[in-house]
């Protein structure tokens, strides 16, 4: 099952993060359907019935991280974002990445796909090779995110509900050699922290897949039902 976004998630002039439960949200926080002054996220992904067992203790992996004043620093496809004393971003993944932001300081492209003209790969960093386009919705939520990666691409559709930060639903599909998979991701969220950013969910993932160069081939549906869990770090939280 992949893990998105966002991603699933971004300013070049952001809010300052207030330290208070009411801290104002900068763009890139926004991106990623959370709000106020998010420091890390860390999440864990199991199946229902897994994470029922008793004695059960998941592991975390960090997702997200933010700076300071609310610019991310990692993203949920563990692209890396470095940036100047001014907040301009310097660096990616690789040497070579770009990173653009729309007028409203939001990320829109993050590019570590970029070879050189030259033809030597030495410097290149295949292990994140990776290109992300984000387009958003009137409430400056992810609407659309376009992926490429090293042997698949994919677009994912993000639905909400009412003025929610966070999808309801997700529609995505996905190419991969010559199989595509087409998706859909039902959330129910089950726990919020003190700030109402969630920090439970369960996921209903129903996928199809074919072959697209067999004509006689099958469609695969399957159903799995997942558990996904966060624990949220804030920059105002006590030592």
């Amino acid at each position: 099952m992949k893990k998105a976004f966002f991603v699933p998630a971004l300013a070049a002039a952001v809010l300052a993060a207030c330290q208070s439960p009411e801290a104002a949200t900068s763009p890139d926080v926004r991106t990623f359907g959370m709000k106020g002054d998010v420091k890390t996220v860390s999440y864990t992904l199991e199946d229902v019935e897994l994470s029922e067992e008793p004695g059960y203790e998941p592991e975390y992996d960090l997702e997200l991280s933010f700076d300071e004043q609310g610019r991310v620093t990692q993203d949920s496809y563990n692209n890396v974002y470095e940036y100047d004393a001014e907040g301009n971003f310097v660096r990616g993944s690789g040497k070579r990445t770009v990173m653009q932001r729309d007028a409203q300081g939001r990320v829109i492209l993050y590019d570590n796909t970029i070879l050189p003209e030259d033809g030597n790969y030495e410097e290149s960093d295949f292990d994140h090779f990776i290109k992300i386009e984000i387009a958003y919705d009137a409430q400056g939520r992810m609407d659309l995110l376009d992926f490429e990666g090293p042997e698949s691409i994919s677009q994912t559709k993000y639905i909400y509900k009412d003025d929610q930060p966070y999808p309801s639903i997700e529609y995505y599909n996905t190419q991969y050699e010559t199989f595509t998979e087409d998706g859909t991701l039902e959330y129910e969220y089950t726990a919020f922290d003190k700030k109402g950013n969630w920090t439970e969910r369960t996921i209903l993932s129903t996928t199809k897949e074919w072959d697209l160069e067999d004509e006689d081939s099958e469609v695969e549906t399957s159903e799995t039902r997942y558990r996904e869990r966060r624990i949220i770090t804030y920059w105002s939280d006590k030592n």
